[in-house]
């Protein structure tokens, strides 16, 4: 019973408790409230327009730093990057400029080399072309010149109240293709002992009378594929001297018909005096005697 009583008396304890804290708990929350109310009011400072302006200004100024600052970065950057393209491509260059440099000499030298032998090669042309000229207008001349032809002379010894000539007579032929002028036939005489014909002495004398200076002016015409007798006669001061050689060198100089050069057409025979004293007439062209003939340019 004691129980009993004690259970209602628990239950109004806490019910009145109950209501208390209900009745006491608006007013500590509202206290609670008043105070972290009164502690958390937020306080916003409004700046003027200078101030706003003034942090807008430093802001930009903040961010225009930073902006340019990146891209002088990306500049310095890029600047490095294509520092070092420069570079790699400068040693590119560099060593392709050697090798155009060394290419170049050894091009220039190739090329001086083909300049001198082309220089050399064309020199031999011209040189060549030159003296084909000169042999082609050798061989015109030589074509188209006039050539006397000596026969055998016919040599007689003449006499008239004891003077002494001896008679010298050729057969002169125009082998050639124009005109002999100016044909002119010298003679030299001279005696001595036994004696045979040489081309040396022959030569020296158709040089010596070469000269148109010495000739006596009586000029024939000899014309191609024809002939004409060229005579002349050596007076003796005294007889030919017996038991010697006699010796005539003959030499018929004469010009072309086309140029101013002097051609000749030399020889000499050589014979015992006897044979020409004792000889008749009828006999002399059947003589039998060293005979030399020789024919150039004087």
């Amino acid at each position: 019973m004691n129980g009993r009583a004690l259970f209602p008396r628990f239950l109004v304890l806490h019910f009145v408790m109950t209501a208390f804290v209900t009745l006491t708990s608006p007013a500590a929350v509202s206290a609670q409230t008043s105070q972290d109310t009164e502690f958390s009011v937020p306080v916003r400072i409004v700046p003027d327009n200078l101030s706003v302006q003034e942090a807008l200004r430093q802001r930009s100024a903040a961010e225009r730093h930073d902006a340019l600052d990146l891209e002088a970065q990306e500049r310095s950057a890029i600047a490095a990057e294509t520092a070092a393209t420069a570079s790699e491509t400068q040693v590119w260059i560099g060593w392709l400029q050697l090798t155009v440099s060394a290419i170049g000499a050894l091009g220039l030298i190739f090329t001086l080399l083909l300049t001198w032998a082309s220089t050399k090669a064309a020199t031999a042309a011209a040189k060549a072309a030159l003296n084909a000229n000169q042999l082609a207008q050798e061989n015109f001349f030589l074509d188209q010149r006039p050539w006397i032809k000596l026969e055998r002379p016919v040599i007689q010894l003449a006499e008239h109240q004891g003077t002494f000539a001896i008679q010298f007579s050729v057969e002169a032929i125009n082998v050639g293709k124009t005109p002999a002028k100016e044909t002119e036939l010298h003679l030299q005489i001279s005696f001595g002992k036994i004696m045979t014909p040489g081309v040396e002495g022959v030569e020296a004398y158709a040089q010596s009378v070469a000269n148109p200076g010495t000739w006596r002016n009586s000029h024939k015409i000899v014309f191609p594929n024809a002939g004409r007798p060229m005579d002349d006669a050596v007076i003796l001061d005294e007889p030919p001297p017996e038991g010697e050689s006699c010796r005539i060198r003959y030499c018929v100089n004469y010009r072309g018909a086309s140029t101013s050069a002097i051609y000749h057409t030399a020889g000499e025979v050589t014979f015992p005096v006897s044979r020409l004293i004792s000889s008749p007439k009828a006999q002399k062209n059947s003589w039998k005697y060293n005979f030399h003939g020789t024919g150039s340019v004087a």
